[in-house]
This record gives structure tokens, C-alpha cells and sequence, in this order.
């Protein structure tokens, strides 16, 4: 179970990769032993984007100098993450935050401008949007 923090909190740094296990290498080698808890997860194509197609990522958190790093890998399909490594290479595709409220603080945000660029909701009642805060 996880403990939902009352106010919002900075999670972790979401990077896309093209080699997960290369990249995790790197990551060890630049901060020290890092213990990666890796997961692979279907994603479904997103109907808000056609650009998107139904997909399988490969994903694993590493916590190292006071942080939690995601690396992502997408093994098959499109995805905003597959589309991000293909227009702008590999790089932070985004800053995981958790909030008391997702649909509170997305509705928030969307109102101050930002745009949803994803949204999962898993069967477990946990929910995840993307937001882009961009003027782009």
C-alpha cells in the first residue's frame, strides 16, 4: 500500500531511454550501486492522441543522490515516451509528483493551461496523468 502524501510531492525523474539495462549501467556508474525495481506494463493507445499505438514498455525506478530516477524503455508501439525519444532523443520526459487529489490537481492545472498529454487508470483505483505545462 502506498501512503499518499497530504500536500504534493516531487516523486521522481521520468527519463526515455533506448537501452534500459545500458542506461541503468550508466546511472550506477556515475552515482553508485543502485537497486532498480524493473517492471514491463501494457499501455494502451491513447484516444486523445493518434500518434499513439497500443504498447509495452519497460520501465524500472532507481533511487540514488536523494532521488528516485524512472528509465523507460518502449519494447513495442507508440507512446508519448516513444514519440518524445524520437523528436528530442533521450532525456527527462517528465517530473513524477504525487498528490492527496489526481483529479483535483489535474483539473487545477488543465484550468492555469497546462494540457494532458496521458492519463492511466489502473484497476487498483491508482491514477496517473501527464501534463504538459508548456506554451507550445
Amino acid at each position: 500500500m502506498t501512503v499518499v502524501p497530504s500536500e504534493a510531492m516531487a516523486f521522481h525523474l521520468g527519463i526515455v531511454v533506448h537501452d534500459l539495462d545500458a542506461s541503468a549501467r550508466r546511472y550506477e556508474d556515475i552515482y553508485g550501486a543502485m537497486q532498480w525495481n524493473r517492471f514491463e506494463l501494457p499501455l494502451a493507445a491513447l484516444p486523445t492522441n493518434p500518434e499513439t499505438r497500443d504498447a509495452q514498455v519497460l520501465a524500472a525506478y532507481g533511487r540514488a543522490a536523494g532521488m528516485t530516477f524512472e528509465l523507460i524503455q518502449v519494447l513495442s508501439g507508440e507512446t508519448v515516451h516513444s514519440l518524445f525519444l524520437k523528436r528530442r532523443g533521450e532525456g527527462i520526459q517528465h517530473i513524477g509528483i504525487w498528490v492527496p487529489d489526481v483529479q483535483a490537481a489535474a483539473v487545477r492545472a488543465v484550468e492555469a493551461g497546462a494540457r494532458i498529454t496521458a492519463a492511466i487508470l489502473a484497476r487498483a483505483g491508482e491514477a496517473s496523468v501527464q501534463l504538459s505545462a508548456s506554451c507550445a
